[in-house]
């Protein structure tokens, strides 16, 4: 198996079996990739995109699209700026929602949220508030500079 590395040096795709962990992580060693984190994984094409960068920009997210969204209470009209949280513990964080035709909800993030994917759930604030939440199937992360 061999590692291709980009012309920045900070992405490694890794191809035969993503699934085989031992397997992954020999080529990293053999490689002197240390402390990779996976940024994506392409089960088409049987790859890992990894890289070494914990704030990647391929790990972060200003703006995702979920599910058709559960609400608890929905104010009208929404207020401009609203909180979320994707994980348990994290902090609150400042947003702006969009409610689509189908019943799914757009938002976008003051910051850009890292490791926000698909399948996970976001749960919405208006100040104290829970409005709802809804499973996210989408998430937009930013570009990454040319090299």
């Amino acid at each position: 198996m061999t590692p291709e590395i980009d012309p920045k040096g900070t992405v490694l795709l890794v191809e035969d079996n993503p699934d085989d962990v031992a397997l992954t992580l020999r080529a990293f060693k053999k490689n002197h990739f240390m402390n990779p984190v996976v940024v994506a994984k392409d089960g088409a094409n049987n790859r890992l995109v990894v890289a070494q960068d914990s704030q990647h920009p391929r790990l972060m997210a200003p703006a995702l699209t979920t599910a058709p969204f559960h609400w608890i209470h929905r104010p009208s009209p929404l207020p401009s700026l609203l909180h979320a949280r994707i994980r348990h513990r994290q902090a609150l964080q400042a947003c702006r929602a969009e409610p689509l035709a189908d019943g799914r909800l757009h938002l976008a993030f003051a910051e850009p949220q890292r490791a926000a994917v698909a399948g996970q759930y976001v749960v919405l604030y208006d100040d104290d508030e829970c409005l709802g939440g809804g499973e996210i199937e989408t998430t937009r992360h930013l570009p990454e500079a040319s090299a």
